[in-house]
């Protein structure tokens, strides 16, 4: 049924997808505000001393 369909679809070329290949740059700007917020440790770091 859905091959029936195709003639009357726009071709993939003539349809616009608005963000379609905006991922990389919303990803990257996510990544910028995560990196960018406070942050407050969650765990106390404990300092190891090596020994030698």
């Amino acid at each position: 049924a859905a091959i029936r369909e195709l003639p009357s679809k726009p071709k993939p070329s003539e349809t616009r997808i608005p963000g379609l290949l905006d991922g990389l740059s919303t990803i990257n700007g996510a990544i910028d505000q995560w990196l960018n917020r406070p942050r407050r440790l969650r765990v106390p770091l404990k300092l190891v001393q090596h020994e030698g």
